[in-house]
């Protein structure tokens, strides 16, 4: 050997102690075709080739103190696993290796003759240098000619810019790595209910109403205007209401005139300010006193659900017309349809909620009586009505009338909410990988382990993963991701290895 040859042994050069006189690399490593006896008949029958490990026998000669030499190199070569071992003819490669056996050296004079047999458990020669390789956008396959002579693992680096359900790479040997839940999508549409309007009639809301301006269902039929002072407040108890300051101008107007108030709902999820699909509740009063000056008190309270052009849609309405007696008289309406009526004794005193719920063509009445007088009174009615089964509901007006300048009944309303029904929207659902994940799948011979953020998670990995290997020659790498994902950055590397 020339006198500049190099030996690395664990990243430490032993030519500092030895010089090289011989080295036998061979061929490959050793191979041993396991053969099968059947019978009489001549030869054998071939079963599989088995490949061992590498041995590389190396002479070395030590020339001059001999003995710090000896001890030196046992410091280097006395190892408990294998180490890198390279040459310097081949500087780009080094063999996993370990010596074996006793190094023997011959001393002659202020020489010393030895020999190092190397053994090579893997019996490969490795890259010291590994490839890399970063897929680029418009593609989801990375084509690779891999000049080694030996099958080789890949390695993967992720880097997610959206959120991701899982990562799905292949190779063209049939082997292939999951990891996350293909199934997994990034949201869903959801229907469900949204509030479109709640007041509890406290001041700060009273500037989203709109005063005498709605929409009055009896003055369809009779001399009814919208006139007169309106304001929120509380009453003697403390409880948050609609306060009646002025009925408007009583004296001279000829029929019902008192105070409204009307409200557009609020958006929903997507924008929209209608429903056609709505639930109503509303907490109110309305009652004649129960004594002389009650069986003299007239008034008129209604609830109306209008349409975007202001058309009345649906309502509920309390009336007292006649003096003498402190009945009063409840209402439901659809359209121009009274859809029921109630003159009786039971809702005298009425303080309760009242609901209407319209669900495609149905319309559906509730009121119950809460407070005062006969308690836990309900009633419920249905009614259909097939061409209003796409009309949506946009705005609520509340009216209370006193008659001329008679004394009014007792009427406020407490609490009004209105709720619309099957409103679509998508709900995100958080995914396995966020933006900014970095997922690492690091493919050995024979196992597979998956870190996400360098933290390691095989949990997440499908059990059946196989490492992904790459053969000498062409070879093809494809990955996957879910549909909702922008495609993840990738990067792959491996290192080449040579029989």
């Amino acid at each position: 050997m020339v006198s500049d040859f190099k030996v690395w042994f664990g990243e430490l050069e032993i030519t500092k102690y030895l010089q090289v006189t011989n080295l036998d690399r061979g061929i490959g490593m050793t191979v041993e075709p396991d053969l099968q006896k059947v019978g009489n008949a001549a030869g054998k029958k071939f079963q599989q080739v088995q490949f061992h490990e590498k041995t590389i026998p190396m002479g070395f000669v030590l020339r001059y103190d001999l003995i710090a030499k000896r001890r030196e190199l046992a410091k280097l070569l006395i190892v408990s696993e294998p180490k890198p071992l390279i040459f310097s003819d081949e500087p780009d490669k080094y063999y996993l290796a370990v010596p074996t056996g006793d190094i023997n050296v011959a001393e002659k004079s202020f020489l010393g003759f030895g020999d190092i047999e190397w053994v090579i458990p893997d019996g490969l020669a490795h890259s010291i240098d590994e490839t890399e390789l970063v897929l680029p956008n418009d593609t989801d396959i990375v084509e690779i000619n891999y000049e080694g002579s030996a099958p080789i693992p890949v390695s993967f680096e992720f880097k997610h810019s959206t959120e991701n359900g899982f990562l799905g790479i292949a190779d063209s040997n049939d082997n292939a790595v999951q990891v996350g839940n293909a199934l997994e999508v990034d949201g869903v549409d959801v229907n469900a209910s949204e509030r479109l309007l709640y007041d509890d009639f406290l001041p700060p809301t009273r500037n989203k109403w709109r005063d005498n301006n709605g929409f009055i269902r009896y003055a369809e039929h009779v001399s009814a205007v919208q006139n007169g002072v309106l304001r929120f407040g509380t009453d003697a108890n403390g409880r948050t209401r609609t306060i009646t300051d002025s009925f408007g101008d009583t004296a001279t107007h000829d029929g019902w005139t008192g105070p409204s108030i009307y409200r557009e709902l609020d958006v929903d999820t997507n924008g929209s300010k209608t429903a056609k699909d709505w639930w109503m509740r509303a907490y109110t009063h309305f009652y004649a006193h129960n004594n002389v000056r009650g069986t003299q008190e007239l008034g008129f309270q209604e609830i109306n659900i209008t349409d975007a052009e202001g058309n009345f849609l649906a309502g509920i309405l309390w009336w007292k017309r006649a003096k003498g007696t402190v009945r009063s008289t409840c209402e439901f309406w659809v359209k121009q349809q009274l859809v029921w009526r109630e003159n009786s004794d039971r809702w005298n005193d009425f303080i309760g909620q009242t609901i209407i719920e319209k669900r495609g063509d149905t319309f559906t009445f509730a009121m119950d009586k809460l407070e005062r007088g006969s308690k836990n009174t309900s009633q419920r009615f249905t009614y259909r009505d097939p061409s209003l089964a796409e009309v949506e509901a946009a705005g609520v007006t509340y009216w209370n009338g006193a008659w001329k300048t008679d004394y009014p009944t007792d009427m406020a309303i407490y609490e009004l909410e209105l709720k619309k029904h099957n409103v679509e929207y998508w709900q995100d659902i958080p995914n396995m990988f966020s933006p900014g994940d970095k997922v690492n799948v690091a493919c050995t011979d024979r196992k597979v382990e998956t870190y996400v953020n360098d933290g390691l998670n095989v949990d997440i990995q499908e059990m059946a993963s196989k490492p992904i290997m790459l053969v000498p020659g062409k070879n093809e790498i494809g990955i996957a991701y879910s549909d909702f994902s922008a495609r993840p950055e990738m990067k792959l590397t491996y290192r080449e290895r040579w029989l």
